[in-house]
């Protein structure tokens, strides 16, 4: 597939500054930038000082693409991303995984805040994502000059089943699930969340689909896990703030953290080192 001569303008101005030889790549949606803070940082942009990237404008997304390191790996990672609901179109938010991809990303996590769906779900459990669905119309994949249609699995199953080997070897409770995607920014009505458990989504957020989409039709192995950062059902649902969700999703990190200490060197053939636990 053919992309826009911009990517490879970014992908150049950042491996003149040191984003290059990254492992991996993280996205990092709402209440998740903490991660940074288990990083040793080489180097940090803002989103403004990098050609052709949009603008975060979300609260407590920090705006950044951090190159880092984490056991010794080293990795790139959006400290923030952006949404279709910010008015920017799909190609703008996916733009960000095919400067990923011209830098030799091979590897995407994909993380985000989600409501709950599932009533077996409590807020703050991690959710492996199997599968999406999109039910706004259209693609949710725009930005490859010759984009078709295809039919392929967009999360990687040896991601999914590796995670879990380590959760259950340490008793970490994980969950997987359907994610929804809907445009926000509002939050869903008891119609939409009706609709959408009867379609099969156990939780929904509003964003990541674009990306997981894009990483996929360029051929990278992706995962996606979702923080349960509120219930849509269940009786006497109280009423969702941001604060509330980022707050939440603040309380998981570690959890997150935990799981990609032990299970990213794995996925770049290195071996975890010893004494790392998940911290529950």
């Amino acid at each position: 597939m053919m992309l826009n001569p911009r990517y490879d303008e970014t992908a150049q101005f950042l491996r003149q500054r040191g984003f290059d030889r990254a492992t991996a790549g993280l996205i990092l949606g709402t209440g998740f930038g903490r991660f940074v803070d288990h990083l040793t940082v080489d180097a940090l942009l803002p989103y403004p000082q990098i050609p052709h990237f949009p603008v975060s404008t979300v609260p407590d997304h920090a705006g950044n693409l951090v190159c880092g390191r984490l056991q010794g790996l080293r990795l790139l990672i959006m400290q923030g991303r952006f949404h279709r609901y910010e008015g920017y179109p799909p190609s703008a938010v996916t733009f960000p995984v095919g400067v990923m991809h011209r830098l030799g990303i091979t590897t995407l996590i994909v993380t985000n805040a989600a409501g709950g769906l599932n009533p077996g779900f409590v807020p703050g459990d991690l959710m492996v994502v199997d599968d999406h669905l999109v039910l706004m119309g259209g693609s949710a994949l725009t930005g490859l000059e010759d984009e078709v249609p295809r039919s392929i699995p967009s999360y990687s199953r040896r991601l999914n089943d590796m995670a879990f080997a380590l959760a259950a070897a340490d008793r970490m409770p994980l969950r997987r699930g359907v994610l929804a995607w809907m445009l926000g920014p509002a939050f869903e009505t008891p119609a939409e969340i009706a609709m959408l458990g009867r379609a099969g989504a156990d939780a929904v957020t509003m964003s990541t689909i674009p990306e997981v989409a894009m990483a996929s039709a360029l051929g990278m192995q992706v995962m996606g896990i979702s923080c349960i950062a509120n219930m849509c059902v269940g009786a006497d649902r109280p009423p969702v703030t941001h604060e509330d969700v980022m707050a939440t999703v603040g309380r998981a990190v570690d959890r997150f953290s935990d799981l990609m200490r032990r299970m990213l060197p794995m996925v770049c053939g290195q071996p975890p080192q010893k004494g790392d636990r998940f911290s529950g």
